[in-house]
């Protein structure tokens, strides 16, 4: 993954910067990680949630795909 590079924000309020300055620590350091379960994600999970589900010879990236539900998409299959 890409990191955050540092941006001019002189004309924004600091709200933003300080903001960024969160979103950059928690990507650029690893402080953000994607979960991953070794049972079918069953629970109520919100729009854009991901895990990782890994099961022996099966792995995929799932993605909640709406709000509030049980609808999990995998989108990505891995065979490791």
């Amino acid at each position: 993954m890409a990191k955050i590079t540092d941006y001019s924000l002189a004309l924004m309020p600091q709200e933003v910067a300080d903001l960024l300055d969160d979103v950059k620590q928690n990507w650029n350091f690893g402080k953000y990680q994607i979960p991953v379960v070794s049972t079918y994600p069953l629970w109520k999970g919100r729009l854009g949630e991901t895990v990782v589900y890994a099961q022996a010879a099966t792995w995929a990236l799932m993605i909640c795909s709406s709000d509030q539900t049980t609808r999990w998409v995998a989108v990505a299959n891995f065979y490791p």
